[in-house]
């Protein structure tokens, strides 16, 4: 009886094993359980703030900005203002007939006039120069000569004044003609050397060629022999 019992035992824990091996192996691999979420973060407590702020009345108000755009005029342009014309300057090289008329045609005396005109003389262009000799000529007398003969020693002037002025020469007594023309003759830079030794030669009716010497010497006897 005792070995029945024992042997039923024996099965029922063989039975109890068999059982528990066999639910083990149906079991799969034990997954490790999730981390817990972590805790979502408390939002900050809210703070009564207010609506608006008040101004303090004491401080002015800031202006507001204009934001409307301000109409650009375009810049002005400036007439360009053309100078005038310079008008010519009055002087004695323009306007010399005018002057010329008013010395010739006023009250003075010829020795006022002659001194003008020599004046206007010494700043007149060449063709007022040709015209001025002329009335010079005219106005000046024998005994007051030098002023002119003064003028024709002059090399520099205009051939036409020289001209005006040989003629005046001409005109004039022989004690003021024949010894200017032998200042003349003898002067090779001036433009009225060769005409001045020819009239030399006709009114001595001789050549002394370069010998000065007797030129000189010739006219003094031709004036002793023929005086004013």
């Amino acid at each position: 009886m005792k070995k029945l019992l024992a042997g039923v035992f024996a099965l029922v824990i063989l039975i109890g094993i068999g059982i528990a091996i066999g639910w083990y192996g149906s079991r799969g691999p034990e997954v490790p359980a999730a981390p817990p979420p972590a805790p979502e973060p408390e939002p900050a407590p809210l703070t009564d703030t207010p609506s608006r702020v008040e101004r303090d009345p004491r401080i002015p108000p800031r202006a507001v900005a204009n934001t409307t755009p301000v109409p650009t005029n375009p810049p002005t342009v400036q007439p360009v203002v053309q100078p005038a014309p310079a008008l010519p300057v009055a002087s004695a090289a323009t306007n010399w007939e005018m002057q010329l008329d008013e010395i010739l045609v006023s009250e003075d005396d010829d020795t006022n006039k002659v001194v003008q005109l020599f004046a206007l003389f010494a700043t007149a262009p060449p063709e007022g120069k040709e015209d001025i000799v002329q009335h010079l000529s005219n106005l000046v007398e024998d005994e007051n000569y030098e002023p002119l003969a003064t003028l024709l020693r002059d090399s520099t002037l205009p051939e036409e004044v020289l001209d005006e002025l040989m003629s005046d020469l001409l005109n004039r007594p022989d004690s003021a003609k024949l010894p200017l023309f032998l200042e003349l003759a003898r002067n090779p830079q001036h433009p009225k050397s060769e005409e001045a030794r020819e009239l030399l030669e006709l009114y001595l009716d001789d050549d002394y060629g370069e010998d000065w010497a007797k030129w000189e010497q010739a006219v003094r006897n031709w004036l002793a022999e023929n005086p004013d």
